[in-house]
């Protein structure tokens, strides 16, 4: 797939996955772990072509994808990192060595390209704006 959306859906899915190799679809899937990144028309035909010809890789790489799901893109990760994220900046609010907000690690953020109907996609909306809300309040007792 070309398409970044696409290829996180799939993955999320348990679908083995062939993507051009753009930085979005570099950031997602692993290379021979979660799926196949491609570079050129030989690159697709190889990676499709050990897809069809073993199943034990295709239910490998199937595997893998929607555990990479089950572990990073999840409710309970996201809560789990912004109440760290959170309690360590209180603490260091507390302690007078605050000093910035650091950026959140673009390998939990899904990318901007997942369909927007998509249900999981509609779940990561809301709490995506509701971590920005968050964000944005930290930063303002950060300039206080």
């Amino acid at each position: 797939s070309t398409n970044a959306g696409r290829a996180f859906v799939f993955m999320q899915l348990g679908i083995p996955v062939v993507a051009d190799m753009t930085p979005e679809c570099c950031q997602i899937v692993q290379q021979g772990r979660t799926g196949f990144v491609a570079q050129s028309a030989a690159g697709w035909y190889d990676a499709l072509e050990r897809l069809i010809v073993s199943a034990t890789l295709r239910q490998h790489l199937a595997d893998n994808a929607a555990d990479l799901f089950a572990t990073l893109y999840n409710r309970q990760a996201y809560v789990a990192q912004l109440l760290a994220g959170m309690t360590d900046l209180l603490a260091a609010k507390r302690s007078g060595t605050f000093q910035h907000v650091p950026p959140v690690p673009r390998t939990l953020l899904p990318p901007a390209h997942l369909p927007s109907r998509h249900p999981a996609a509609q779940r990561l909306h809301s709490l995506q704006q509701k971590v920005g809300g968050v964000v944005r309040r930290v930063r303002s007792i950060k300039r206080k």
